[in-house]
């Protein structure tokens, strides 16, 4: 979704003669940011996915008595609420990025 608005949304630039526009993907700063954005949103919709199966899970092993099942499911439980803490701590890592290139680029803004 941000991909098709930066794409399609044009953007005045001073330098250029009146009348002409750029698209905000030729931006460097956009360029820059973009790739953190793109990994931050394939971390959440991936941290959401592994909580929903765990979820879902939860509910079908509520209804079994075979051990093996709920043994295969707390191996999965274990390593998907691993797998999600790593995803959150990776997401803090990218918003302290994010920041860092917005203060960065305010500084040479003055």
């Amino acid at each position: 979704m941000l991909r098709e608005y930066l794409e399609s949304y044009d953007v005045p630039t001073d330098d250029m003669p009146i009348g002409t526009q750029m698209s905000p993907c030729s931006i460097p700063f956009i360029q820059s940011i973009k790739p953190h954005l793109d990994e931050e949103k394939e971390l959440k919709e991936t941290a959401a996915s592994l909580k929903e199966s765990s979820s879902t899970l939860t509910k079908a092993v509520t209804c079994t008595n075979d051990q093996l099942i709920r043994s295969a499911f707390a191996v999965f439980d274990s390593w998907s609420t691993s797998f999600i803490n790593n995803m959150e701590d990776k997401l803090q890592l990218i918003s302290t990025q994010l920041q860092e290139m917005c203060n960065e680029g305010r500084e040479s803004d003055e």
